[in-house]
């Protein structure tokens, strides 16, 4: 039995060459008679990634019509063709996309996948006739809304108060975007000025947070609506309110007995509501003033009406913005005119200038008085004292018109010169000696 194997592996070493070529030569064989009796293969490509472009018709354009979150899928490429030009092929070499030619409305709709090749010209049909994909649909909008600041839970110091209708916001519209049926039902924007802390002033730049409230006053949720901006800033103008006397103070001459017509004098509004920022306004007092000279008999006797002047970021909180004074007992009350002469007896230069003199031209004015009846008839001109101020103005040769101030003599003077007045003057320069 033992010499019989090793006949059977002496026979087999010697014949090894002509087995393997045996064998190759039937492999060649099997192929040459494959390829002329089954020509044609059939191969699947798997993993093909599908893609969905709604922007490329038409038809979705024009309605607004998205798919409704992100598409992913992905199909097998079916193809057939020879088996010499039919080599290895890849998802790579073939696109697949929605044919979205049919879809017009929202909803959920069923459509077909078209598988093609990338490459021109290749010699293997495809066989994905059929495949198709579920696919929803939605119709979006979009809306710009003003942005609303609120600042309802936002706490200050005490004695202060939050000004609610000076609020405001930065950026002060929004835009929305996103499904029609969620963005129908938005009606307003509201930036909600959120702050932990006790604020103790006026602040630009607190952090709102959006909320969206549909016609109800009802919050909704905006996490599947597509926001511009979800930053805002809020203003909160904080003030302090007090109410003060309104007190008018009459610039007069020193003379002048000013109780003759403040004993007379009625103010209305008598006393004013304002606002402030800051604590400044529990020192500040709200001062009418009125210089004598500008009172005339028509107002002793219709009234004067003076503007309320505030500091600035002042608020007047009472909506009148003007003071009018009104005199008692004025019927006794009228006016004379009188003509003074100029002189050196009766007027006077202050503040003269060095190397200047300064000579009167005008040799008389027409001075208008007003004042209680019988005071003003027992006038003479020679009551009238005037003064030149050259304070603060330039000098040079020359002549030029300059303001002149009038004052009754005397004490306690119960009747005032109406107006303003010029009188011209002729500077001249003064040689020095030598």
């Amino acid at each position: 039995m033992k010499k019989v194997i090793l006949n059977f592996l002496d026979a087999l070493a010697t014949n090894i060459k002509t087995i393997v070529l045996a064998l190759v030569i039937s492999v060649i064989t099997w192929f040459a008679i494959s390829f002329q009796l089954f020509p044609d293969v059939i191969m699947n490509v798997e993993k093909v990634p599908v893609t969905a472009t709604p922007s490329d018709y038409a038809d979705m354009i024009e309605n607004n019509l998205e798919l409704s979150g992100e598409f992913n899928a992905m199909v097998t490429a079916r193809i057939q063709g020879k088996r010499y030009d039919v080599v290895k092929p890849r998802p790579e070499d073939f696109i697949a996309y929605l044919d979205l030619s049919d879809v017009k409305e929202p909803g959920e709709h069923t459509v077909k996948v078209v598988v093609e090749p990338v490459a021109d010209g290749v010699k293997y049909d495809i066989l994905n006739d059929n495949i198709t994909k579920k696919i929803n649909v939605i119709q979006t909008a979009e809306i710009t809304l003003d942005v609303i600041p609120v600042a309802d839970d936002i706490a200050v110091i005490e004695g202060m108060q939050i000004d609610y209708d000076n609020l405001d916001v930065y950026p002060r519209t929004v835009r929305l975007s996103g499904e029609k049926s969620l963005i129908d039902k938005v009606e307003r924007a509201v930036a909600k000025a959120v702050y932990a802390e006790v604020l103790p002033a006026t602040a630009d730049d607190i952090n709102g947070e959006l909320v969206l409230y549909d016609k109800n006053d009802k919050i909704v949720s905006h996490t599947d609506i597509y926001v511009n901006n979800r930053d805002f800033k809020v203003r909160v103008p904080v003030f302090k309110q007090r109410t003060i006397p309104v007190k008018v103070q009459i610039d007069a001459p020193s003379n002048f007995n000013l109780d003759s017509l403040l004993s007379r004098l009625r103010v209305d509004p008598e006393e004013l509501t304002i606002s402030a920022p800051d604590s400044s306004i529990d020192y500040y007092d709200n001062i009418v003033e009125l210089s004598l000279n500008e009172l005339t008999l028509a107002d002793l006797q219709g009234g004067v009406v003076k503007e309320f002047e505030l500091p600035p970021a002042y608020t007047n909180m009472t909506g009148k913005n003007y003071a009018l004074l009104t005199f008692d007992d004025v019927d006794d009350y009228g006016s004379m005119v009188f003509e003074v002469e100029v002189s050196d007896e009766n007027f006077s230069t202050r503040n003269p200038q060095p190397g200047y003199e300064v000579k009167y031209i005008t040799r008389q004015i027409s001075v208008k008085v007003a004042g209680p009846s019988s005071v003003v008839h027992s006038m003479s001109a020679a009551d009238f004292r005037a003064t030149v101020d050259l304070l603060g103005i330039e000098l040079s040769e020359g002549t030029r018109a300059i303001g002149v101030n009038f004052r009754i003599a005397g004490t306690d003077a119960e009747a005032w010169v109406v107006g303003e007045y010029k009188i011209n003057i002729e500077t001249v320069k003064i040689e020095k000696e030598e």
